[in-house]
C-alpha cells in the first residue's frame, strides 16, 4: 500500500459517506451517538461501544459491519449502520439479512429469548434507493388483519442521502454526509473528529485505517498470487507463474471492490495499482456500474 504521504492529498477529499473516512469518524463514541440521535430522534440515546468493520461469522458465511454500536442502558439493545454508495449494496433482502444476524449475536447461550433488546437496522444510501423521494424510510412488521404493528422489535431504516435540506436535522446531518471541509459541517461533533482526521496526527492514522480496510483482500490476493504462481511454474516457468499469480491477485481485489460498491472506479485502480480501464474491463465483465 501507498504510504501516508502519498496518501495526504486524497485524504482531505474524503467524505463521511466514503467508507475511508467513515470507519474511523464512528470508533468515536459521540459521533455514533449524534448519528443515531439525529437518525431515531432521540436525544437520550447513550452508548457505551461503536466499532466499525466488525465482522459476524457463523455458519461459514461471513457478514461485516459497518458501524456496530451497543445502548449503555440495555445491552441487548443492537445499532447497525451501514453507508452504502452503491444501490446494489442496499438491496432489501440484504437488511433482512443484517437484522437476522445482529439478533442471532445479541442473545448468549442460555438467555431467553424474551431478554432480546430492539435492534436497529440502517441504511445511509447515496441515492434513493426505494424511489418515493422521501428523506427517510421507517420499515417495521405489521399483523396484516389486525393493522397493528407486530412489536417484535426489529426496526429497519434507509435514509435517503440526496435529501438534503438544511432545515432539518436529518437534512444538515446529510449535508456533512456529502461535505469534505469540516470548517462547512453543521455538527461540531462531526467537523472536529473529521478536522482531526485530515491533520497531523489524524492523517497518519487515517492512512492506517486505509490500510487496514484492504489488508483482507490482499491477503487473500497475496494467497491466490503464491497458488498462481507455484501452479503456472511447473508448466511454464517461475517468471509467467509470477505474473500470472500478480494478474490474478489484481483481479481478485478489483472484483472484491467493484462488489462492495462503496468506492469509485478511479479509486480502485489507486489502490489496486493498475489502470482505470482494466478497472472498467473487469466491473463490465460483472455487470457492476460505478456509483454516481
Amino acid at each position: 500500500m501507498p504510504d501516508e504521504i502519498k496518501f495526504s492529498e486524497k485524504i482531505q477529499h474524503l467524505r463521511l459517506i466514503d467508507d475511508v473516512l467513515m470507519n474511523e469518524v464512528f470508533r468515536d463514541m459521540e459521533c455514533t451517538e449524534l448519528l443515531l440521535r439525529v437518525i431515531l430522534k432521540r436525544n437520550a440515546i447513550k452508548i457505551f461501544n461503536a466499532r466499525t468493520q466488525r465482522t459476524l461469522k457463523s455458519f461459514g458465511r461471513s457478514l461485516k459491519l459497518d458501524i456496530w454500536a451497543e445502548d449503555e442502558d440495555n445491552p441487548y439493545v443492537n445499532y447497525n449502520v451501514e453507508i452504502q454508495r452503491s444501490n446494489q449494496g442496499a438491496n432489501v433482502k440484504r437488511s433482512r439479512v443484517h437484522s437476522g444476524a445482529i439478533d442471532f449475536f445479541a442473545l448468549a447461550a442460555g438467555d431467553d429469548f424474551s431478554e432480546l433488546g430492539d435492534s436497529y437496522v440502517i441504511f445511509i444510501t447515496e441515492h434513493d434507493v426505494l424511489k418515493k423521494g422521501l428523506p427517510m424510510y421507517t420499515v417495521e412488521r405489521y399483523i396484516n388483519e389486525a393493522g397493528e404493528k407486530f412489536n417484535d422489535g426489529s426496526h429497519i431504516i434507509y435514509v435517503n442521502g440526496e435529501c438534503r435540506d438544511g432545515n432539518t436535522d436529518l437534512g444538515r446531518l446529510m449535508q456533512d454526509f456529502f461535505e469534505p471541509d469540516p470548517d462547512k459541517m453543521n455538527y461540531p461533533v462531526l467537523a472536529n473528529r473529521v478536522r482531526y482526521l485530515k491533520e497531523g496526527e489524524g492523517t497518519r492514522k487515517m492512512s492506517y485505517t486505509i490500510q487496514e480496510l484492504f489488508k483482507d483482500e490482499l491477503a487473500a490476493g497475496r494467497a491466490e498470487a503464491l497458488q498462481a504462481g507455484i501452479s503456472a511454474g511447473m508448466t511454464a516457468g517461475i517468471d509467467t507463474g509470477r505474473k500470472e499469480g500478480r494478474e490474478q491477485a489484481e483481479g481478485s481485489f478489483i472484483k472484491n471492490m467493484l462488489e462492495a460498491g462503496k468506492l469509485a472506479f478511479s479509486e480502485i485502480a489507486q489502490y489496486a495499482g493498475v489502470s482505470l480501464s482494466r478497472v472498467q474491463t473487469i466491473a463490465d465483465s460483472l455487470g457492476i456500474h460505478e456509483p454516481a
